[in-house]
């Protein structure tokens, strides 16, 4: 199992897109000093609000298919995840 990191910085998500295999873990990271979450669209995950300095939000995907994600509070800020077997 793998993991990678995705970082929240300048209201975006680097990278906003990410290929991983099932069973692995996305590990989102913030550098923004305001609230951002990570919400995936379908409710697989929720991080809560997260700012610069709390703990990184996890995420092990156990099914496979495309996971688009959000945040909740500025509605541009999107990715996916792509859960290959």
């Amino acid at each position: 199992m793998a993991s990678y990191n995705v970082t929240i910085k300048n209201f975006a998500f680097s990278p906003s897109q990410i290929e991983i295999k099932q069973g692995d873990k996305v590990i989102w990271t913030s550098e923004d000093t305001v609230a951002h979450t990570v919400t995936a669209d379908g409710g697989e995950f929720d991080s809560g609000d997260m700012v610069k300095g709390d703990p990184p939000f996890e995420h092990t995907f156990g099914t496979t298919g495309e996971i688009p994600y959000h945040c909740d509070h500025h509605g541009g800020m999107r990715g996916k995840v792509t859960v290959k077997t």
